[in-house]
């Protein structure tokens, strides 16, 4: 009787099951890993674009420019909206909410943030 060395059908079955067993538990694992880093960067990107809308709008109220930013989409897909600003008298000076919404339709991902300035009046003029 001759006998060639190598494998039999049933040893290469059960290491393809060992395998598999072993292996999806991992991929399966990484595939989760994958999806939480891409929400991950997606927020971050929501986060840049809404820090950056509030401070140009902070910066066009300063300025003495109280109309909102246009709405729209970015490069990367983000819809930005604001509506106007509000103002509520606060003493001798007005006290200002900025609001801007970032949305990531892709990452069905919506961000709100509100800032409040208080700007103060025309300083008195000085006494001689």
């Amino acid at each position: 009787m001759h006998r060639c060395a190598g494998f039999s059908l049933v040893e290469a079955l059960m290491a393809c099951a060992l395998l598999g067993v072993v292996l999806v538990p991992v991929l399966g694992a990484f595939r989760a890993q994958l999806a939480a880093a891409s929400r991950m960067q997606s927020r971050l990107r929501a986060d840049q674009a809404l820090a950056t809308r509030l401070n140009r709008a902070e910066l066009d109220l300063r300025a003495g420019r109280p109309d909102p930013l246009p709405a729209g989409f970015l490069p990367d897909g983000l819809r930005i909206t604001a509506p106007p600003p509000e103002a509520d008298p606060c003493g001798t000076s007005l006290l200002w909410r900025l609001s801007v919404e970032v949305t990531d339709p892709r990452a069905a991902l919506t961000l709100r943030s509100t800032r409040l300035l208080i700007q103060a009046s025309s300083a008195p003029e000085a006494r001689p």
